[in-house]
């Protein structure tokens, strides 16, 4: 059996190195597609000699394009895709894991977003790792077609992705979102009304915060989609609900989130960003027990495994916002506790919450549990 690494790079100097390093030690070759570097990106390249195959090809606005010339190259009987900005970290044999899966032809690899400096995107959607006889589909956001019942998740005790291409300052020096408009414009006018493009307009959109665009897009995603809230619902699906609640409450408008969540409700029970974004509506139009009956059903529903999800919406995060809420209404004790809770969750791995819990309870006085939480963040 032989493992290809499979790579599409342009400007990379930054990170190109860190994820070969990585790489490089649990495959048999590596191809990487050149779509027109103008930094250190070819020069570090060079640096592995006959360790890779390096192929200059003139960028076409086409991401399945550039990734199915690099399979093209590869001799592999499988293909691990992955992208200069992604670290992969991985704790079990590639190999073995395969071998000990016959009948799978795709794995699932569990993806993290780096935002900032202190928020994580889990993911576990992506198929970074298949057997060589797909191709890529799609000008952007391109898909691979392999058959659901072929593929399987990998567990994070085996191999993880870190990705580090959407911190903001990355994101924007290299004019993504513009890029992506662009080609995803291009898309619907061959594809008119496509779910998957209209989808993707409205991520794009949103993610430069022009929320009345993102809704007409998210919307008309919706109007042309026979699968949405009927059965089990794709990744994208879900994603477009949680980002329309989100852009509701964006826009102020707390009794829309509410009445649109209490309609979908039944069929997104799993999706613990629906009650978080549940309770910020609740309590910004002073409902404050709805807010908390909200957070807390955000904690029992836990963190995502599966899709894609903010790591912390279903554990650190709603505490933390129960913790305010009891503040409010003078329950300093309770406060206390799901303050201190919040940042000693175990899902909390960038101690989020440690300076505003210190805060709180310097300003209630709570000399004794101040003194032990300062023993405690030492540890």
């Amino acid at each position: 059996m032989k493992i290809s690494l499979c790579m599409i790079v342009k400007d990379e100097e930054k990170f190109i190195e860190m994820c070969l390093e990585n790489a490089l030690p649990n495959v048999d070759e590596v191809i990487i597609v050149d779509t027109g570097s103008t930094d250190n990106t070819k020069q570090i390249i060079g640096k592995y000699g006959d360790k890779i195959k390096l192929i200059e090809a003139e960028w076409e606005n086409d991401f399945a394009k550039s990734r199915n010339l690099s399979i093209e190259h590869a001799t592999g009987d499988w293909i691990l895709m992955l992208d200069a900005d992604e670290k992969i970290l991985i704790y079990k044999d590639l190999k073995t894991i395969i071998k000990e899966n016959d009948n799978v032809e795709g794995f699932y690899i569990p993806f993290y977003n780096i935002v900032n400096s202190s928020d994580i995107i889990f993911s576990n959607v992506y198929i970074k790792l298949f057997k060589n006889k797909y191709k890529y589909k799609g000008k952007i956001h391109e898909q691979l077609e392999v058959p659901l019942e072929k593929v399987r998740r990998i567990g994070e005790d085996e191999i993880k992705i870190i990705h580090f291409g959407y911190i903001n300052n990355v994101y924007q020096s290299k004019d993504k979102s513009k890029r992506n408009l662009e080609i995803l414009q291009k898309e619907l006018a061959t594809k008119t009304n496509d779910p998957f493009i209209l989808y993707n307009l409205g991520v794009t959109y949103y993610s430069m915060g022009d929320y009345r665009k993102s809704l007409y897009y998210f919307f008309k995603c919706n109007e042309n989609l026979d699968t949405i809230c009927k059965g089990k619902m794709t990744s994208y699906e879900s994603d477009m609900l949680i980002r329309i609640t989100s852009i509701l409450n964006n826009l102020g408008e707390y009794n829309e989130t509410i009445k649109f969540i209490t309609d979908i409700i039944t069929e997104v029970r799993n999706i613990p960003e629906i009650y978080y974004n549940l309770g910020i509506a609740y309590e910004s139009i002073g409902e404050l027990d709805e807010a908390i009956n909200a957070y807390k059903m955000a904690i029992e529903v836990g963190e995502n495994r599966e899709l894609i999800s903010v790591v912390g919406i279903g554990s650190f995060y709603p505490k933390f916002k129960i913790a305010k809420i009891y503040e409010k209404q003078g329950k300093i004790m309770d406060a206390a506790l799901m303050y201190i809770e919040g940042v000693f969750d175990k899902n909390n791995i960038l101690r989020k919450g440690v300076n505003e819990t210190k805060q709180f309870l310097e300003k209630n006085r709570l000399d004794d549990i101040l003194i032990e939480f300062n023993n405690l963040i030492k540890k």
